[in-house]
């Protein structure tokens, strides 16, 4: 790179250097022969040479600038289904009827919410934006059950997917919900602490009471939250399950189902 660089040097001083010469020969020659249009054939061409200057030597320096960013640019696959990111080029073909995007391996095919892939990969994202920006980050996990009308697959899949609605049409557009198995949701809550957390928890509980679908009994939840419950995502995700298998445990009791946050972490 340095020798292409080098060589493209010396030939833009030559070539300003032979355009700068032709401009004074022309009017030294349009004095000395009292020709009036040669000055000014000399000064096009010295307004030429300085193009080319500017021209010439931009392009050295735009190709270092390529060269030193080249490497954090991302590689374009020409077959996405090759990709071991397991993340496609979206097209007009992956989005639902909907407006949901459709990815193949980070979607449930059931409800089209994000998978339990996607969470993995972006619950640590969220956790280590909040510590940057100091400000908390809220995991909820919500975990639903079926009542005696779900009988059959099919009406499990309706359930999921209506419990899915009811959580889209609680959370605000900057959160985000996944499905992690059959019976278990989950929230990334940005700038919400453990009580935003249970709150919104609580909501969608109401939410799907007020529907009156008795295709889901009750829904439990635990929530955790950066910093009170953790510094690393593990550890939050990890207080988080544990305060809903305390919900789930309970789920017995009264009411639309328990909705319990973590014991905040020593000092």
């Amino acid at each position: 790179m340095k020798n292409n660089t080098d060589k493209t040097s010396m030939k833009l001083r030559l070539a300003v250097l032979s355009l700068t010469v032709i401009a004074v020969a022309t009017a030294a020659l349009g004095y000395m022969e009292h020709m009036s249009y040669l000055p000014y054939a000399a000064v096009a061409i010295s307004i030429i040479a300085a193009l080319v200057a500017v021209s010439k030597a931009s392009k050295p320096k735009k190709e270092r600038f390529i060269s030193q960013i080249s490497p954090a640019l991302p590689v374009k696959n020409p077959n996405p289904a090759d990709a071991d990111s397991g993340i496609a080029k979206i097209t007009q073909n992956d989005i639902t009827s909907d407006g949901r995007v459709a990815w193949e391996g980070i979607s449930d095919p059931v409800t089209g919410m994000l998978n339990d892939l996607f969470f993995a990969g972006l619950v640590a994202t969220k956790v280590a934006t909040a510590r940057r920006r100091l400000w908390p980050v809220s995991i909820a996990l919500l975990h639903v059950n079926f009542g005696s009308a779900v009988s059959d697959k099919s009406d499990e899949q309706k359930a999921a997917n209506e419990f899915a609605e009811s959580i889209m049409s609680t959370i605000r557009d900057a959160d985000v919900a996944c499905r992690l198995s059959r019976k278990t949701f989950a929230l990334i809550l940005d700038d919400t602490d453990e009580d935003g957390g249970a709150w919104a928890s609580e909501r969608i509980q109401l939410a799907q009471a007020r529907k009156g679908d008795s295709r889901i009994s009750k829904v439990s939840a635990g929530v955790a939250s950066y910093p009170s419950h953790g510094i690393e995502a593990t550890e939050i995700l990890s207080k988080a399950r544990e305060a809903l298998e305390k919900a789930v445990n309970n789920a017995d009791l009264p009411g639309l189902g328990l909705v319990i946050v973590a014991p905040q972490r020593p000092l």
